[in-house]
């Protein structure tokens, strides 16, 4: 139980003596990611000859971090400057970790990699502000009055500066607090463009106010805030009926497919001790009962609970992480840095769940105490990168039965193993990590108000602890204790950020080498904004380059027509060719994807070499143009 995790074998397993898969899928995958297609690993661009330079991915380096922060009560009212940048200790903390520049580097304001923030507040506009940026805040505040989509106009009109200054093709999207809610209504309303020209790769908000807020939106709360106070606009904008309204419907819903452009994540304090427990005490009064709060806003508040298909990335809901302290304690809690550079820098989504428990000792089934036994884990996760590096020895997650975060579940006896789908840990990592700790307390609940429990004659004790170390890879482990056995099942899910086989028009043929085992391929066309609008198709073979496909017009493209060819031809924007036809952005772009979620190759293309170029076409079946030739050579 101190140690690492064992690995459970082929006869191993709970359930008395049943097969514990080691490689199962994770609850809620696609079916189609079960099966084996083709499937391939690094991050593929097909940059056409036609076009300027390409861009990496979500290149650390050339990808800019904006920040946006949180709520002031007299901030409507603040007369300063907006959309300038500010220095920040937590940015530049968060950029030291990630290996970027902040604005407390000299570099830093020029820097394509830079960290950085601007108050939304203010009424004096930065020196870069234009007429037509004068114009678009004033057309939003005849519309709106101000508030939430004037916030977010300065934002997105901010992101797009640091953009432009550095050369940056990237964006990563934090929001804070009530900045949850103003980068959501970026993504939602795509201000600035910020989505539908590609920039937007990461969003991540911290206990933030994504959905509104229960303070502003209770009939309690706003009875007091007419005697004690006179509601902002801001207040006004977190009413879940405004959410609901101008954004989407339900407000804890993702209905729009600019959230499936890019990473989404959550991260949650669940302490709720600030403001005196004032926020615990009100859900009581109101008669709404518990919820995991951090003294300002409910966790809830902060994530969403559903989404349409085209809305998630890679068909995942947002990664989400917890931390038990409270809402104003998170700034300065180190573990959050952690999880904001790994999100920030990351490229590798590691999920950790109990499958599986079974509990030796029960303080149940007494006649005064029966049957089921209601339990709760405490689950503590520590990144040792994190503590190597930066002496960060504090949890970078945590799910307390001390703040009730973590889910009360019925066992029916000791000693059977009970099923379970709990969530330890579900977030981005660290480039270098190898492995993450994990603690695990169980606890058997009989009085507790906030888990509704109510059995006058027991009490509240504690089963039994186990740790130990789990490796980033996939796999079913076995975690051991004194009091329960644990089955955890682990699933690394990799993003492309980062890498590139990419041409810059020359003669020359891109290579990349892949294993069978795969990964997804991302394929990123760039024909430049003269070709904006118009048709494209992703063509492929595994014959050569030779003789070319001949698209008339005089458009030859690099790849010679066989049986492959013609398959994707029959699989066009399916998962497994994804986006391999369609239309170029504004800025003559597009981004396809070969294997959505990545399964392995199929055994038949074991040292193949697969040729990809795409074609650009007039709307009537005219082609247009062609790009060059990129070879995977599949090993």
């Amino acid at each position: 139980g101190n140690g690492e995790a064992e690995r459970i074998g082929k006869g191993g397993g709970p359930g008395g003596g049943e097969k514990q898969p080691e490689n199962s899928w994770p609850l809620g995958y696609p079916e189609y990611m079960r099966y084996p297609i083709l499937r391939s690993a690094p991050l593929l661009v097909l940059l056409c000859a036609i076009s300027g330079t390409a861009q990496t991915h979500g290149d650390l380096h050339n990808t800019v971090t904006v920040f946006v922060g949180g709520f002031d009560p007299e901030g409507s009212s603040h007369t300063g400057v907006f959309g300038q940048d500010v220095p920040d200790p937590l940015m530049d903390l968060v950029a030291d970790m990630m290996g970027v520049h902040s604005m407390a580097d000299s570099a830093g304001l020029l820097a394509p990699d830079v960290v950085t923030m601007a108050h939304f507040y203010g009424e004096i506009p930065p020196p870069w502000w234009t007429e037509r940026d004068q114009a678009d805040l004033d057309a939003v505040m005849a519309e709106f009055g101000g508030g939430v989509p004037r916030y977010a106009l300065i934002e997105a009109k901010f992101a797009r500066h640091v953009l432009d200054r550095t050369g940056a093709d990237h964006l990563n999207l934090f929001g804070a607090s009530f900045g949850g809610l103003i980068t959501r209504y970026i993504i939602r309303h795509d201000v600035e463009n910020l989505v539908s020209d590609g920039h937007i790769i990461r969003w991540q908000t911290l206990e933030g106010a994504n959905s509104g807020s229960w303070v502003a939106s209770d009939g309690l709360m706003q009875w007091l805030w007419d005697i004690f106070s006179t509601p902002s606009i801001d207040v006004e904008h977190l009413v879940y009926s405004w959410v609901d309204e101008n954004l989407d419907s339900p407000r804890d819903h993702m209905g729009h497919p600019s959230y499936g452009q890019m990473l989404v994540g959550h991260t949650a304090s669940t302490n709720d001790g600030a403001n005196g427990a004032a926020l615990t005490t009100l859900l009581f009064l109101s008669g709404d009962g518990w919820e995991t709060n951090d003294g300002v806003l409910l966790a809830s508040d902060g994530a969403f609970k559903s989404a349409d298909a085209d809305a998630r990335s890679r068909g995942r809901m947002p990664t989400q992480s917890w931390h038990a302290v409270d809402h104003y304690g998170l700034a300065d809690y180190p573990g959050v840095r952690t999880t904001m550079a790994a999100f920030a820098s990351g490229n590798r989504r590691f999920t950790l769940k109990i499958t599986g428990a079974r509990f030796h000792r029960l303080p149940e089934g007494g006649l005064l105490t029966p049957w089921p036994a209601e339990v709760a884990f405490d689950l503590v996760v520590r990144s040792p990168v994190s503590r190597a590096q930066w002496g960060i020895d504090v949890p970078i997650s945590e799910r307390s039965t001390r703040h009730h975060d973590s889910p009360l579940f019925d066992v029916e006896a000791r000693d059977q193993w009970e099923t379970l789908d709990l969530v330890v840990f579900d977030d981005m990592l660290l480039r270098e990590e190898t492995s993450l700790d994990i603690e695990v307390a169980a606890w058997e609940f009989d009085v507790d108000e906030h888990y509704d429990m109510w059995e006058i004659f027991g009490e509240n004790e504690e089963i039994g602890q186990t740790a130990g170390t789990v490796p980033i890879a996939n796999g079913s482990y076995r975690l051991n204790g004194a009091g329960f056995d644990l089955t955890v099942e682990a699933r690394v899910h990799e993003y492309p950020f980062g890498r590139a086989v990419w041409l810059d028009g020359h003669d020359e043929i891109a290579e990349a080498a892949v294993p069978l085992s795969g990964a997804e391929q991302v394929i990123q066309l760039d024909f430049g904004p003269a070709m904006a609008g118009r048709d494209y198709r992703i063509y492929g073979g595994m014959s050569g380059s030779t003789p070319p496909l001949d698209l008339g017009n005089g458009i030859l493209l690099p790849v010679k027509s066989d049986r492959y060819t013609r398959y994707i031809g029959s699989t066009l924007n399916t998962p497994l060719h994804h986006d391999f036809a369609g239309v170029l952005d504004r800025r003559g772009r597009a981004t396809a994807l070969l294997n959505r979620g990545g399964p392995p190759f199929d055994v038949r293309a074991a040292n193949r070499n697969l040729v990809y170029a795409a074609a650009i076409f007039d709307g009537v079946g005219g082609a247009l143009a062609g790009s060059e030739a990129v070879l995977v050579r599949v090993r």
